[in-house]
């Protein structure tokens, strides 16, 4: 697994980590590992289960993290599946926006699918608790409503050439 980003919440760092092959393509969900930062060790996300496990992503290949107070969640971009030509195929049900119950540390899904933002996403910045921007396809800046789950603007601004994933 390959650690992307991390969010600090309370006591918790959250960490993505993806779970990626020896050719780098994401061929099995991403996961979030916890780690209590008072007494450095790993958080059990599911108890119930043998051994101390992360958190289970429904994307793949997650990019980044962003911690919501005022919902309680994480919101995570998952960029999804790639060919070997490293296309992507929104039409996978593993891109999107995911967020996770911090209170339960369960993921609740992909809640807002890649397909309605016509491609990949990769960061993620909040302005608001109902303003929020993604970068889609590495050339595209995104808006959408966190509160709502609903997208405000697919293309707010599109690079006439470049790359800029890591923009926002």
């Amino acid at each position: 697994a390959r650690a992307t980003e991390m969010a600090l919440v309370g006591n918790h760092l959250y960490i993505l980590l993806q779970d990626l092959s020896k050719t780098f393509k994401a061929t099995t969900e991403g996961k979030v590992a916890i780690v209590d930062v008072t007494t450095n060790t790993l958080v059990d996300a599911d108890p119930a289960e043998a051994g101390t496990q992360a958190i289970l992503l429904k994307g793949r290949n997650p990019t980044s993290i962003i911690y919501n107070a005022s919902l309680g969640r994480l919101f995570i971009t998952d960029t999804g599946f790639f060919d070997d030509a490293l296309n992507n195929d929104p039409n996978t049900a593993f891109g999107g926006i995911e967020t996770v119950e911090v209170a339960t540390n369960k993921s609740l899904g992909i809640v807002l699918d890649d397909l309605k933002f016509g491609g990949y996403l990769f960061s993620l910045a909040f302005v608001s608790d109902t303003l929020a921007s993604v970068t889609v396809n590495a050339k595209t800046i995104a808006t959408f409503n966190p509160a709502t789950l609903s997208v405000l603007e697919k293309s707010l601004y599109t690079t006439a050439s470049g790359f800029m994933p890591e923009i926002l």
